[in-house]
């Protein structure tokens, strides 16, 4: 606790993980010290809701009765070659003696459904032709009467046996009574030990994660045979008052019909409602009543926001009790440069475009629009990468998450275990074993300046991009990272909208508002269905804002509306509904605007580590604002035209500075050889002398070297304002000029100013390079990652000092 309040963090989220005693006399002894250990360093504390991860385990204590149920399908695809026929349904009527589950004692048969089979197709069938026929079930055997047709019997069962077996003893999330057994055991008995810290030194709880559960992976659609769905009587109830007919369980299995995804829209509407009102509310207002705040985040990966299995059907549902959105950048989801599908140790790959283009931006649209938000998006970050995630590539992380709209981050994760600690690495201090973290703090400073920046205002955005989850429901259509890529490259600021935000829109001035919060433009994905409901809102929105469908009208719309080929959006949007604030051809270059105080800030973010990206501002930027250096918390002016290298970003802010930007003059010399190299390992505690005295790839002749490396040599110079410039320099640089530090770098090209450490005459250059953990560890997350060369590849070369005045100095 002590090294991350020296890392400028100001709390710690406690996570039970492996605790031996939660909950019982060994977990309130740690967290007695946690506690006493926060007050003396003045920091706040976050509790994870349970004994492990996900939650909705509740300590183990979920009795049969309260665990979750669900609702299952076995087809049987016969033909009619007899008039009356029987079929023996023995195994589904005692499945518990067929699998030899105990699990299975509390199945039973809910329907039984008939349908005439279309054998021209695939898993068709007659939709018009459903009847239930469960009443023709007697004493395990099933009487048929047909007809010489083709058929399709749906039996229709409910089991408390899934296809994810470590979750069947989680509490159902759709009922309130199942949820209390969290909040009585978890909650209520921290406030019971801890009531006077509610508010104070306990300022959350954490919910990690909580889920359906259904099955395993994010790709867990309605519609299919092969899964089961949530279910119980309220479930059931819910359905009827919404004009549900027995027959219709079997559109949750198969169909493609209008009727059979309507069908399948309602129940997942009905389920993520349940889930939003019993599960998110319930634990939110309880925190609220107890003067804590409700916290967490969903499995958001690769879509899973809008599905079940590890999703919760609804990203903005879920999260409606929280205090803040909440989304996680975890185990190598947004990896930089690579926003397309990649290979990555989690669930088979990872969708780069989802998590670059759409996973912020759900939270942060939630964070706006939400008011109980109040304009909070929290991100935990950094967590299973692996060890050769350095600081380097956490600063591009950071970046893009804060450039798309998170202000709050919990990095992930400080472990007190001895190193290595398998468990998702990195981990910052690691034992006192981390190579970089004497390096961590600039990190955490550079994140809290930004933070403070983009806080207490919103995302300035006049677009909206309609939220597909309710859309997928019915049947497959476009996912909004499409849309918001297009945007992205178009410089058009988008939210996504919520079909629930759209219902209560206010219709002004040529815009829909919610929340406060006026959008001019609503951009619909391409789908083939939607419920009628959602229809007629977005029919009435089109009374006043620009209604965009993406390559076809829908089906039965009758408003006003333009259809847009998808492969022209990105010019449509550039012409329609961009900004003027810069020009740029840069296809990486992400630009956030951000109002706060009646004042536009500007965060520009080079997502590309490859090329440069060049930018020119308008005209009213250059005479009205300056560049604000969050890493050296240092301002200069706006030059006319910009360059950002790979990794690079910026903040334009309101103001004028004298400050001039500093650039490089005439070379004065270049140093290749004549170093004095020497090399510190990880787990050494001096640096040892080595046979090198030149830049070089080092990891040739060190290919397991975790640690620094050190460069030294004496010159001499005449020269009062000189800079050192450093190219492909891997990872972490320092540099010091006669004891001074003059900088610290996470970037592979550096140029650095060492006027102030200069002295006329001979002079003392010490450059300190310090790499990650992955050469060292070869952990299995970071497999999945390239590993990057160590110490300054290319000569190493002083210039002299030069200004340009540009812009509004």
């Amino acid at each position: 606790m002590e090294q991350i309040e020296k890392a400028g963090i100001s709390g710690l989220c406690i996570e039970s993980r492996s605790h031996p005693d939660f909950l019982r006399q060994g977990w309130w002894q740690t967290m007695d010290h946690i506690i006493a250990e926060a007050k003396r360093l003045g920091m706040k504390l976050w509790i994870l809701d349970d004994a492990r991860f996900p939650t909705g385990f509740a300590n183990g204590t979920v009795p049969d009765n309260l665990k979750k149920r669900y609702l299952g399908c076995h087809r049987y695809d016969i033909v009619g070659s007899a008039e009356e026929m029987d079929m023996d349904l023995s195994v589904l009527c005692n499945i518990r003696e067929y699998y030899k589950d105990p699990k299975h004692q509390y199945d039973r048969i809910e329907n039984i459904i008939l349908a005439e089979n279309d054998i021209t197709e695939k898993t068709a069938f007659r939709e018009d032709s459903l009847q239930d026929i469960t009443s023709q079930l007697e004493d395990r055997t099933l009487h048929l009467y047909l007809e010489r047709k083709y058929y399709s019997v749906f039996v229709i069962y409910s089991t408390s046996v899934c296809n994810d077996r470590l979750l069947q003893d989680y509490l159902d999330p759709t009922r309130a009574e199942f949820v209390k057994v969290l909040i009585n055991e978890v909650y209520e008995k921290h406030y019971l030990h801890y009531q006077n810290e509610f508010g104070n030194t306990i300022e959350a709880f954490f919910s990690d994660e909580p889920r359906f559960g259904n099955d395993k992976g994010w790709n867990i659609r309605i519609g299919n045979t092969d899964t089961v769905l949530p279910w119980n009587e309220e479930i059931r109830e819910e359905l009827y008052r919404n004009g549900w007919h027995d027959t219709d369980d079997a559109y949750l299995f198969a169909g493609s019909s209008a009727k059979s995804a309507a069908a399948r829209m309602t129940y997942m509407d009905v389920i993520t409602r349940l889930y939003s009102r019993n599960f998110s509310s319930q634990i939110g207002e309880w925190c609220r009543r107890h003067g804590v705040r409700y916290v967490g985040h969903v499995i958001e990966d690769n879509g899973a926001h809008a599905r079940l299995g590890y999703g919760p059907g609804h990203y903005f549902r879920a999260i409606a009790g929280q205090d803040m959105a909440g989304v996680d950048v975890i185990g190598g989801q947004i990896v930089p440069g690579m926003d397309y599908w990649h290979d990555a140790f989690n669930n088979g790959g990872s969708n780069g475009e989802f998590y670059h283009h759409a996973l912020i931006e759900l939270g942060a649209s939630a964070a706006k629009l939400d008011p109980l938000k109040k304009g909070n998006l929290m991100c935990e970050a950094f967590g299973a990468y692996g060890w050769s995630e350095g600081l380097k590539m956490m600063k591009w992380i950071m970046d893009h998450c804060i450039s798309h709209g998170v202000n709050v981050i919990v990095p992930h994760a400080f472990s007190p275990k001895v190193f290595p600690d398998r468990d998702c690495p990195p981990h910052f201090y690691a034992d006192g074993c981390n190579p970089q973290f004497p390096y961590f703090h600039y990190l955490m400073s550079y994140t809290q300046r930004l933070l403070n920046l983009f806080s207490c205002g919103y995302h300035s955005a006049n677009t909206g991009v309609l939220y597909h989850a309710s859309l997928e429901w019915g049947a497959d259509c476009m996912p909004v990272e499409k849309i918001l890529k297009k945007c992205h490259k178009a410089f058009v600021s988008a939210d996504i909208i919520s079909a629930d935000y759209l219902h209560d829109a206010v219709l002004q001035d040529n815009a829909f508002t919610i929340s406060g919060y006026a959008y001019r433009t609503l951009i619909v994905p391409e789908c083939v269905f939607m419920s009628d409901h959602l229809r007629k809102d977005i029919e009435r929105i089109a009374e006043k804002a620009d209604v965009l469908f993406i390559n076809r009208m829908l089906e039965g719309y009758s408003g006003k509306g333009k259809v847009i080929p998808f492969d022209g959006l990105e010019e449509y949007l550039k012409n329609h509904c961009g900004q003027q604030m810069i020009r740029s051809e840069a296809k990486s270059l992400t630009l956030y605007e951000y109002c706060r105080n009646g004042e536009n800030i500007y965060m520009l973010f080079n997502e590309d580590i490859l090329q440069d990206a060049v930018f020119v501002p308008a005209p009213e930027l250059l005479s009205d604002y300056c560049v604000y250096d969050a890493f050296t918390d240092t301002e200069y002016g706006i030059e006319e035209t910009m360059v950002l290298r790979p990794y690079e970003s910026v903040v334009l802010v309101k103001g004028h500075t004298d400050r001039i930007r500093d650039t490089k003059g005439s070379k004065i010399i270049e140093w290749k050889d004549g170093f004095l190299i020497s090399m510190k390992s990880f787990d050494r505690e001096e640096y040892e002398p080595v046979f090198l005295t030149e830049t070089g790839n080092l990891a040739k002749s060190y290919p397991y070297f975790s640690g620094s490396v050190r460069y030294e040599r004496v010159f001499r110079t005449d020269e009062t304002e000189c800079l050192i410039l450093l190219k492909d320099v891997y990872e972490i640089s320092q540099i010091k000029v006669n004891g001074t530090v003059c900088s610290v770098s996470f970037a592979d090209e550096i140029s650095a100013d060492i006027s102030k450490a200069l002295l006329p005459g001979e002079n003392r250059l010490e450059i300190t390079v310090t790499n990650n953990l992955g050469r060292n560890q070869r952990d299995g997350l970071s497999s999945f990652m390239a590993m990057e060369p160590f110490g300054i590849l290319k000569p190493v070369e002083l210039y002299r000092k030069r200004v340009i005045n540009h812009g509004n100095i």
